[in-house]
């Protein structure tokens, strides 16, 4: 899957601003569905990546509940990859990323992000993305608002 079968290795991420209104029903499944859909297309999404690297040779290991700010461990002799699968149940790269997965794409030159997009389809499609991350390909859309008791009259 990584590699021939003309699915490209490398594709350069652009997520033009979108207004959530606008979001179309195929965004589905990477954050813009319901939770039981979501959790199925991301599992669907690591299983493709688990496989894929397992039939190269890398032992794969999730650590998705440590909350590393990536999703997969891939070790193959010296070589380790912290890998950050998006599933998207749709056609379209878009996605949400936490500010620990952006802190690591920033800081981590092990990580990198794997898009699976139809993730739920019989021939997902697979997208790694590399370079930075910058304020035309990735725009914040959800602060948190920490209120302690008397700062509001």
């Amino acid at each position: 899957m990584r590699s021939g079968a003309g699915v490209p290795n490398s594709v350069k991420l652009h997520l033009p601003p979108k207004p959530e209104e606008e979001l179309s029903e195929d965004l589905r499944g990477g954050g813009f569905g319901n939770a039981a859909e979501n959790r199925q297309v991301e599992h669907a999404a690591i299983q493709v990546v688990t496989d894929a690297y397992g039939a190269e040779g890398w032992t794969v290991s999730s650590v998705e509940s440590d909350k590393y700010g990536w999703d997969l461990t891939a070790k193959r002799g010296r070589t380790v990859e912290h890998i950050e699968v998006k599933g998207i149940r749709g056609p379209k790269i878009e996605f949400f990323l936490t500010a620990n997965e952006h802190r690591r794409s920033e800081t981590d030159t092990r990580w990198k992000l794997v898009a699976i997009t139809n993730a739920l389809s019989p021939r997902p499609n697979w997208y790694e993305l590399t370079g930075k991350l910058t304020r035309d390909n990735a725009m914040p859309v959800i602060y948190r608002i920490k209120v302690t008791e008397g700062e509001f009259e």
